[in-house]
């Protein structure tokens, strides 16, 4: 007689619901409620398994199964009740955050939606286009700063940022057409800005060995980015977890830090993310129910 044998990953979803069956059902009712936001992809690789990502690697390294299931959770309940508040433009994909046609009328954009690039690093992500192919993204989750070593408040964790494939000519040409300012480093304050926006303490992210593709290599090297450097140039603040803590609303550093002969490009970019900021609120204002403040000075 045949016999069905469920298959070893049906076994641990199973062995999942057996161990956490409270926070299992919390779970669903958050991710039921955020679906109908539009938060929660239907058909997506992520979305086959959402419900149970916890079991095996994601959002972060040194994460506990109970630690990655009460991330979900909080991610869902918030998303939930941000709609009910706001209602759903916000999480309705793609939501466009920011886009501009350069002189030579090629397009730029950030865009926001569901995770689907790597699912396993969180629960939405920010990609940047050019001309509609996707250049760079980044994953992340809201959490309880608990998770993390920080405050009991509503923290943006990045998961990862990853570029494209044999996309380099392209991300010199948006750098240049963008004043120098790399993707990598547009996401990121596109991440900071959705955080202050969304009322969101702190934007957090992880260290080299926090991050959950860390360990993964690929031709003998390293998947990874060098996260740990990509924080130290926000000012982040790392905690006894080892994570980075960053201000999303932090202030630039005196000009007076920056040396004579950079100044005046300093001066330049630091208008140029101010006003990229402002433009990012304007958008975010209406989905959000928060006022933006003016635009930079000119």
């Amino acid at each position: 007689m045949l016999t069905l044998r469920p298959s070893r990953r049906r076994a641990r979803q199973l062995l999942g619901v057996l161990r956490h069956p409270v926070e299992q059902l919390r779970l669903w009712r958050a991710m039921s409620r955020a679906r109908r936001a539009g938060i929660v992809a239907t058909r997506s690789v992520g979305a086959r398994h959402g419900r149970f990502k916890y079991i095996g690697d994601y959002l972060a390294a040194p994460l506990s199964r109970r630690e990655r299931l009460a991330a979900l959770i909080y991610h869902h309940e918030f998303v939930a009740r941000h709609a009910a508040a706001h209602g759903d433009a916000l999480w309705r994909a793609p939501f466009t955050l920011w886009e501009r046609h350069d002189d030579e009328r090629r397009h730029h954009a950030l865009l926001l939606t569901p995770a689907r690039l790597a699912p396993m690093e969180g629960e939405v992500e920010l990609a940047f286009l050019l001309d509609g192919q996707r250049l760079f993204t980044l994953t992340f989750a809201l959490v309880s700063g608990t998770l993390i070593g920080a405050a009991d408040a509503p923290v943006l964790l990045v998961g990862g940022l990853q570029g494209g494939y044999q996309v380099r000519e392209e991300l010199r040409y948006a750098a240049r057409a963008n004043g120098e300012i790399a993707a990598p480093t547009l996401l990121l304050l596109a991440a900071a800005t959705l955080a202050e926006a969304l009322g969101a303490a702190l934007l957090a992210g992880p260290s080299n060995r926090t991050q959950v593709a860390a360990g993964y290599v690929v031709d003998g090297r390293s998947s990874s980015l060098d996260y740990d450097e990509l924080w130290a140039k926000l000012d982040g603040e790392r905690t006894a977890a080892d994570f980075f803590l960053v201000d999303p609303r932090r202030e630039e550093p005196e000009e007076s830090e920056v040396s004579g002969k950079h100044r005046s490009r300093t001066r330049r970019r630091r208008r140029l993310r101010a006003a990229l900021r402002a433009e990012m609120l304007a958008a975010l204002a209406p989905a959000t129910g928060r006022s933006h403040p003016a635009g930079p000075p000119s």
